[in-house]
């Protein structure tokens, strides 16, 4: 979560959002003096880098955040397992999927193509907006094909998406109209079909 002192002092629940979130504050300054705990701390929007034209941000870092992204891409591909279950009575696909940090149920329901209702009725969960990392929750697909919606993060290849999601590069490719796979951006959406 990404906020100002001013608004992680006085207008947001801090203490529901170090819950689920990595706090992030925006303190431009010498020294950070907000009280609460956070794991980052942007410090200045006038830094300098040799090579890119204009300011960039300068921030201090007091958690291991790279290795924390590091370890939930490598458990991408148990994210969206199917495990092989099928529905006797309906002929629906149930799959595992593990919550990471910052999932929210809207997402999760959003990228399996079915409703935050449905995923809460199966798994007993009484508040839509609770869920936690390392959760596993069943999901119902109404086909035999699952579709995912993945965003390209920095450091992604298709190669490593198409092993996390145990498909092929040649699919991701053309069921994305990518003429070259080895060109990808961050922040492209990507429809993983399986």
């Amino acid at each position: 979560m990404y906020a100002n002192k001013y608004w992680l002092t006085n207008l947001l629940d801090y203490e529901e959002l170090q819950k689920r979130y990595t706090i992030w504050v925006a303190q431009y300054s010498d020294n950070c003096t907000y009280k609460g705990k956070y794991d980052m701390w942007q410090k200045s929007s006038s830094g300098k880098i040799e090579g890119i034209n204009g300011y960039v941000d300068l921030d201090e870092m007091f958690r291991d955040l790279i290795s924390d992204v590091a370890n939930s891409e490598q458990n991408v591909g148990q994210n969206s397992q199917n495990v092989g279950q099928n529905s006797q009575n309906v002929g629906q696909n149930i799959i595992e999927y593990k919550v990471k940090q910052g999932d929210t149920l809207s997402e999760i329901a959003q990228n399996y193509n079915t409703s935050i209702e449905k995923i809460a009725k199966a798994n007993n969960i009484v508040d839509v907006n609770k869920i936690y990392a390392g959760q596993i929750l069943k999901i119902e697909t109404s086909n035999g094909q699952i579709e995912v919606t993945y965003k390209v993060k920095r450091g992604d290849t298709l190669s490593q998406i198409a092993q996390n999601y145990n498909t092929t590069v040649e699919k991701i490719a053309k069921d994305n109209n990518i003429a070259n796979p080895n060109i990808i951006f961050v922040g492209q959406i990507l429809k993983i079909k399986r």
